[in-house]
């Protein structure tokens, strides 16, 4: 895409008005992504992988938009399996 684009995207959803919500982790949180990080077998799992479960975790997401199959792996719905199911 860009990297102007890139900028833009980071400015539109730290806007007041922006419909994306952004979450910043909590200790417990960080925490929790790093059990979930130590208990990986798979050295493809990063670090942001595992915050994300966290994150998932604590706000009771039901699935994830993403095409890495580790949070499958992880117990995660993806959004794919999760609108068949509606």
């Amino acid at each position: 895409i860009g990297h102007s684009v890139a900028l833009q995207f980071i400015d539109n959803i730290r806007s007041p008005e922006s419909s994306i919500l952004t979450k910043w982790i909590t200790p417990e949180m960080e925490e929790l992504a790093i059990s979930i990080f130590a208990a990986q077998k798979s050295k493809n799992v990063s670090f942001t992988d595992c915050t994300n479960m966290a994150l998932m975790s604590f706000f009771k997401v039901d699935a994830i938009f993403s095409f890495d199959y580790v949070y499958k792996t992880n117990g995660f719905e993806m959004l794919d399996t999760f609108y068949k199911k509606i």
